[in-house]
């Protein structure tokens, strides 16, 4: 899939998914923890790469038998 084609999200996205604050993503940002593009002075998150940082910190279940 080409750049073009990609779904990104803004920081406000961010914030409306995960019901976490704009300084908490940006500080995430700055420590470069998720992959972001900078357009201008604008920041993009690609939705590919904020589904496999979610996927990356999620904590499975153990299955009891």
């Amino acid at each position: 899939m080409s750049a073009v084609e990609q779904e990104f999200l803004t920081v406000g996205q961010l914030e409306r998914l995960t019901n976490e604050t704009e300084s908490c993503w940006r500080k995430r940002l700055a420590r470069r923890e998720i992959p972001y593009v900078r357009l201008g002075t604008n920041v993009r998150i690609r939705r590919q790469d904020f589904e496999n940082w979610i996927e990356a910190r999620t904590v499975r279940a153990e299955r009891r038998s």
